[in-house]
């Protein structure tokens, strides 16, 4: 009822779906809002499918399956592999080579969770080998000198604001 009432007073109609959807995110969601098939974080400059904030995990806890499934196929067959910043039109929003593995540990980890919450190997073999294959680019891009200390401080935007999700 009071979000009905704050989109009245604040409404905005434009050509694009998406900056649409990114103004009414904003005003009632903080920016995050699911636009299919996937949460596409829209009211700024790069309107961008994310999984950083965990909107896979909450779909999951919440019994949308069908949602977190499509989200993880989605993000887990991008070109590159799982976990690029997909701006909202599908196109890659930053395409140096670091900016490939950014959310690569929050997709495994939401990944993790819907393998144990479904049991759906089937879905888990579709985005597996992509996924190994960003792992690896991650190991060799984050750990260049073979030492096992990964280098997030060295320019992982996601990870550095991201954080306390890990701890």
């Amino acid at each position: 009822h009071e979000s009905g009432e704050l989109l009245e007073r604040y409404g905005l109609r434009t050509p694009e779906p998406y900056i649409d959807a990114g103004f009414y995110a904003a005003l009632l969601t903080l920016e995050n809002t699911y636009l299919a098939p996937a949460w596409v974080e829209g009211a700024h400059k790069w309107n961008s499918y994310l999984v950083n904030n965990y909107q896979i995990s909450a779909a999951i806890a919440l019994g949308q399956l069908e949602r977190a499934r499509n989200a993880l196929l989605m993000i887990g067959n991008c070109p590159g592999g799982p976990a690029p910043n997909i701006q909202a039109d599908g196109s890659l929003f930053m395409t140096d080579s670091h900016k490939f593995e950014e959310g690569l540990q929050y997709f495994v980890l939401q990944l993790h969770r819907y393998w144990l919450a479904t049991g759906d190997r089937p879905t888990l073999d579709l985005i597996w080998e992509a996924t190994i294959e960003n792992f690896d680019r991650m190991l060799q891009v984050r750990d260049p000198d073979g030492n096992a200390l990964i280098n997030w401080h060295q320019g992982c935007n996601m990870f550095l604001y991201q954080a306390d999700h890990l701890s």
